[in-house]
């Protein structure tokens, strides 16, 4: 595995906004309210974690800088997309997102499915403009994950049995499972995608496949424990998931079996991170990025639900 450029957080948090906003500038001829509702999703990112471990696995493993750019984009791009369809009144009819009132409350449903069509477009563009070049082996590799995590099988149906959960049974194990095809997905576009595009060993893959589903559950937990959060700063419209009967790992466990699991997550991850990183020490920013996830879900719960040990 290549060496990672000496990349602080701060400066590739700058350079993956700039990318954002570069690889999808709005001409003149678009609609205002359309090109307002793109431009307001590239100018609130958050956290960026799933695009910046795009971008260190891309580089990690020989990419070009500009090629983990355009990679980091197309994930963060379906990402924003999701984010957009989630929040329509036919979803989780939410307000608020990342401290800002949704775009649908003064652009319309219609625009708001028009502008998630627009990223998810460019994403596929950039993604096959950067394999183009690649070997075929890889190629095809890429595209049968952004097929599975993308598709009938992944993020879409993950979303179909969220919106039918009040339907059914509502335990602990069908909201897991909810979870493994929303949150987990995502995560495998962020780990498993770059890492096939990069030649990745089967070993790696394998580890990576794991981890993000520690992570990815592990994730939505911490989703799930925000929902409840009405807090000082309004970031996201709260109490959601109880009042539409969507899913919810603290709901469904209670708060007691609700640390446990996350408890167990965070050790199998944190493992699975040091199996990595025994492979490889390039793999090392696996673990700051583990250290990010406890410390996001650490924040959100009064009183902490997860032990240091973690």
């Amino acid at each position: 595995m290549a060496p990672f450029p000496c990349v602080q957080s701060s400066e590739l948090t700058q350079r993956l906004v700039r990318a954002l906003t570069a690889n999808l500038v709005a001409s003149s001829g678009v609609e205002a309210h359309l090109g307002a509702v793109v431009i307001g999703a590239l100018d609130n990112p958050g956290r960026l974690f799933r695009a910046m471990l795009v971008w260190r696995v891309a580089t990690g493993l020989g990419s070009e800088l500009e090629l983990a750019d355009s990679l980091a984009c197309s994930v963060e791009y379906f990402h924003l997309a999701s984010l957009l369809l989630d929040d329509l009144p036919c979803m989780d009819d939410a307000t608020m997102r990342r401290g800002r009132p949704c775009p649908q409350l003064k652009h319309g449903d219609a625009t708001v499915i028009l502008a998630s069509l627009a990223l998810i477009n460019r994403a596929y563009f950039l993604i096959w403009q950067s394999l183009a070049p690649l070997p075929l082996e890889h190629r095809l590799a890429a595209n049968e994950c952004l097929e599975r995590q993308l598709g009938l099988t992944g993020i879409l149906n993950g979303q179909a049995f969220d919106l039918r959960f009040g339907e059914q049974s509502r335990t602990s194990r069908q909201t897991s499972k909810i979870a493994l095809g929303k949150t987990v997905a995502l995560f495998r576009l962020a780990l498993e995608f770059p890492a096939l595009v990069g030649g990745a060993t089967n070993p790696v893959q394998r580890l990576l496949r794991r981890l993000c589903v520690y992570w990815g559950l592990f994730y939505q937990a911490s989703d799930d424990l925000g929902d409840f959060a009405q807090g000082i700063e309004v970031r996201k419209s709260a109490g959601r998931d109880v009042l539409l009967a969507h899913p919810n790992l603290l709901v469904a466990l209670g708060p007691e079996a609700f640390g446990r699991r996350m408890n167990r997550l965070a050790r199998l991850a944190r493992e699975t991170v040091d199996q990595l990183n025994r492979l490889d020490a390039a793999w090392h920013f696996l673990s700051s990025a583990h250290e990010s996830l406890v410390a996001v879900l650490e924040a959100s719960a009064c009183p902490p639900l997860l032990s240091r040990a973690s």
